[in-house]
């Protein structure tokens, strides 16, 4: 056990038990334990750095009101500063006190002390005081380097570009470092818009505020990272961000959560009334497996969503287990799964079973033994909701197979399988009427296709729902329902969407004329 771990539980600041626990937590968030302790509120950050400077016998000094008296720049360069979080801070009496948070450093220090023949002079300061000193540093230098990155501008437009993203509806921003510009799309309705380009010099400077906004390490460069946040508009919007090393520098992606219940009503997934009666019948059944199938980006979780949120009541215990948890249910357990800590999907739902649960929701079978677990499950009382990812309803069957499970359990257990897809819904102030005409059946039907407007994107304006649902009981697509292929048409034929989105999301089309 390390100096600080035995100072922490000699002066009874953590238990043990706390401690261990802090230090995986910190370890799965590729953190210190140091800056875990402050983040989580564990510690203040200066009552750290006074503990810090207690035991190794070093000055305690306040950033607060501290002015660097020398650039310290001209003393190490700026990857070693940001990698090692380290602040050169004067040179005084041939030292040069520099500012750590981390007693990591002193070994670095010392062995830098030797082979430069510097004589450099720790200090410990408040560790959040420093992430913001270091942060306004290299912003100011960047801003002089190439007059680009002003923090405040930086920050108005990042603003801006988020709230843009949620005003057009966006799932997910692209921020694209490329040699010479930085691009920016947005998602919306599942397809990717370019909205502006910025100057490729910006890029480094928008990674940092990012990763400050996620409370990501912004030295690290080399590896991919993952956090989250959240951003007022209207109300707070949970965003994920991840990071991730290109070629030109460090891609952003922000998947933007949309957390609103209202969301979750079966009227708005698009089934039509004898998929909706099929859906809510297999739901009252106490046991059994119900799986819900497509790409990513299908629209799988809100299916799974809206069934939890019909399902819930005082009366039943509810458990799920995530990667991630996106909308909050209240009256829910949700769990949200961490497999750098080994708490994997099979961990929790093995976990769950000994918590008395009624239903249970596994974000995701992606392994045999999650999918063995899930089976025990929903063969000894429990009802069971699911993902796969398979193309259709038919070979989500292929696929159990594939993870062990017999044919025999399948066909006993497989209460429902749903296969989905997203479609663009054409917007209603100005789709227009094509020129081709629908052929089902021998009946011809008059179809439509997008025109523009400032109320829509392309032509179109949100997304609905295609399904084909298949109960094992009879091995087969019921007669009761509609494959893939005929609930699009069916849209078609409506005036929900256009010829082209079929095809663009299922594939050829022939029967038009």
């Amino acid at each position: 056990m390390d100096i600080l771990s035995q100072h922490l539980l000699s002066e009874k600041k953590l238990s043990e038990s706390l401690l261990i626990e802090a230090r995986q937590k910190a370890s799965s968030k590729n953190q210190t334990l140091i800056a875990f302790l402050i983040e989580n509120q564990f510690l203040n950050a200066k009552e750290m750095a006074e503990i810090l400077s207690r035991i190794f016998g070093l000055e305690f000094c306040s950033l607060e009101n501290f002015q660097t008296k020398v650039n310290p720049l001209e003393i190490f360069e700026k990857e070693f500063i940001l990698q090692h979080q380290l602040l050169p801070l004067e040179e005084k009496e041939s030292q040069i006190i520099t500012a750590i948070s981390d007693p990591n450093q002193l070994t670095l220090l010392e062995d830098l002390s030797f082979h430069t023949s510097k004589n450099i002079k720790p200090v410990f300061v408040e560790h959040d005081l420093l992430q913001k000193e270091l942060h306004k540093l290299f912003f100011h230098a960047a801003k002089i380097e190439n007059n680009l990155a002003n923090e405040f501008n930086l920050t108005e437009w990042l603003n801006q570009i988020i709230s843009q993203a949620i005003e057009k509806k966006s799932s997910d921003i692209h921020l694209e470092p490329f040699q010479h510009f930085l691009r920016v799309r947005f998602r919306i309705d599942g397809i990717l818009h370019e909205i502006t380009q910025k100057p490729a010099q910006l890029s480094a400077a928008i990674v940092s505020r990012l990763k400050i906004m996620a409370n990501l390490n912004i030295a690290e460069k080399r590896l991919p990272q993952d956090g989250r946040f959240t951003f007022s508009y209207g109300t707070l919007r949970d965003c994920r961000l991840s990071v991730c090393p290109t070629q030109f520098g460090e891609k952003c992606v922000i998947r933007i959560l949309e957390s609103n219940k209202k969301l979750l009503s079966i009227e708005k997934l698009g089934m039509n009334d004898s998929q909706k009666n099929i859906f809510l019948e297999t739901l009252q059944k106490p046991q059994g497996l119900i799986l819900v199938t497509g790409p990513t980006g299908s629209g799988k979780t809100i299916s799974l969503y809206t069934a939890l949120d019909i399902l819930n009541s005082s009366q039943k215990n509810i458990c799920t287990i995530e990667d991630p948890i996106e909308i909050d249910l209240p009256g829910i357990n949700q769990v949200n799964i961490h497999p750098k800590i080994g708490l994997t999907f099979a961990h929790a739902l093995r976990s769950f079973l000994r918590q008395d649960p009624d239903i249970m929701m596994v974000g995701e079978i992606r392994d045999a033994e999650t999918a063995q677990i899930a089976f025990r499950a929903a063969q000894t009382g429990h009802l069971v909701l699911s993902t796969l990812h398979t193309n259709s309803a038919k070979e989500t069957i292929t696929r159990l197979e594939h993870l062990g499970i017999p044919s025999f359990d399948i066909a006993e257990t497989v209460q429902l399988i749903i296969a989905q897809r997203l479609v663009r819904k054409l917007c209603p102030h100005c789709k227009q009427k094509a020129d081709s005409i629908l052929l089902i059946d021998q009946v011809e039907y008059s179809i439509y296709e997008p025109g523009s407007c400032d109320k829509c994107t392309d032509g179109y304006s949100g997304r609905t729902g295609i399904y084909e649902l298949m109960t094992l009981s009879q091995n087969k697509i019921s007669a009761d329902t509609q494959t893939l292929r005929t609930s699009a048409m069916q849209t078609v034929k409506n005036g929900i969407t256009s010829l082209a989105e079929i095809k663009r999301v299922i594939g050829t089309i022939t029967e038009i004329k």
